[in-house]
This record gives structure tokens, sequence and C-alpha cells, in this order.
């Protein structure tokens, strides 16, 4: 993404709603499905601007965070980050950990089925592999364009990069689900998104991550049949 991107995103992930909620989220799904994380290697693949990483760095004995883009390695090390420059599917070196995130990675690199067979080798043993991406084709916007989106997922076409073979797959559905209807109308509408960072109003702010954080409750015991994103949850074979 754009270096005005990068900084927009560190000037406010740690107040818009939408990042506060998918942090809940994916804390909430590790410690379910990850046993003992104190003793586990997390590496964040893409890990923009490290709020993510930052998050995780008291419940993991080691975070790894990586990303392609030198001025958001620079972000994450200020941070006090372990970060390191990255990108896949053929420059991770040879970093492994019990746990690799790609959260909303996968849609900006061309290459995305050989990514996910590199994460494969970065795993150790039973490892964990917690994936996130856009959904629906048809949802293609300018805000997409803006972020050098290569593509929007349909659901098939996320489970195709996750052969049975290699991967047991514990959770894969859509989410925010609860806060997609009034998005699809304004896309379908051909209205444009809002492309900024900053939170709306504190109370609204609130209620929006409330909402879409209170899937993290659902989403491990139902698949949900829509949404505006995928996530996927994959234990190495």
């Amino acid at each position: 993404m754009d270096e005005q991107i990068y900084q927009e995103i560190n000037n406010n992930e740690e107040r818009f709603w939408w990042f506060l909620a998918r942090r809940s989220i994916v804390h909430y799904l590790l410690k379910k499905y990850v046993e003992t994380p104190q003793s586990k290697t997390v590496l964040d693949v893409g890990c923009g601007t490290g709020m993510m990483a930052a998050s995780l760095a008291g419940v993991f004995g080691s975070v790894i965070a990586a990303d392609m883009e030198a001025s958001a390695v620079e972000i994450a090390l200020q941070k006090g980050l372990n970060a390191v420059k990255g990108f896949l599917p053929d420059g991770m070196g040879n970093v492994r950990a019990d746990v690799v995130l790609l959260l909303d990675v996968l849609e900006h690199i061309e290459q995305d089925a050989a990514s996910v067979s590199c994460c494969h080798k970065l795993l150790n043993e039973n490892g964990i592999l917690l994936a996130t991406v856009p959904a629906y084709p048809f949802l293609w916007s300018d805000w997409d364009v803006l972020h050098h989106h290569k593509r929007r997922y349909k659901m098939s076409a996320f489970k195709e990069l996750f052969s049975a073979d290699l991967w047991k797959c514990e959770l894969v559905s859509h989410y925010n689900t609860l806060l997609a209807p009034p998005a699809f109308a304004v896309r379908l509408l051909g209205q444009n998104d809002d492309t900024s960072y900053t939170p709306p109003p504190a109370p609204l702010n609130m209620i929006l991550k409330n909402i879409f954080a209170f899937e993290k409750h659902l989403l491990p015991k139902i698949r949900l049949p829509f949404g505006l994103s995928i996530i996927g949850l994959f234990r190495k074979r």
C-alpha cells in the first residue's frame, strides 16, 4: 500500500472500530484453538504498522512481525516489535512459527496459492494458520483499488487455497456479517466507499466495534452465510 495509508492507519488503528473488533475476534479464536500460547511463536505476515502483533506480545512467548514495506517495518520497530522485512511467497527466509497470521494479506499478492504453500512450510508441526480476506468480487470498489488489491474472494476460491491433504480446516466462514447489509446497499448503488480511517463519534464507534466483535462468539459454533469478509483457521497436517 502507499506510505500515506500506513501513516493514516498508524494514527487511527488504536481507536477505529474495525481494527478494534478484528483484534478482539483474532484474540478470541487464537485463545480457543492454540494450546499454551505462552510457549508458542506467532508470525504476523503483512503486519502493517504492527498493532495486531503488539497486542499479541503479552499472549504468545514470541512474536515476529513481517512486512514487505520498509515504512511499515520501521513503524513496527518503533513500537518495540521484533519486525523484519519479508514477503510471500518466496521472501520469508528461514523463519519458523507455531501460528501464522495472514490478516487481509492474500488479496494483495498475485501468487496467493504459492503464498499459502509457503506458510505451510513456515509452520511447525500441528501449527495454525489464521487468514482473512475481503469477500465477493461483485463488491469491488475504489477501496480495493486504493489498497492495491488483486482480487476479492468467493468462498469456493478461498477454500481451494487450502488442500485437504495439507490442511485440516478448523473454521471457515464469512464474517463482518451483522454490519454487511448497509455496506452491500451502498456498494450496489454505486456509491464510493469512505476511504478514511478517522473514527466516527465515540458512541457510534463503540457501537460498531461491539456489533462486529460480537461475531467472535458465533464463529466457532456456526458458519455465517454472508459477510463482507471471509475468515479461515487451518491446522497443518
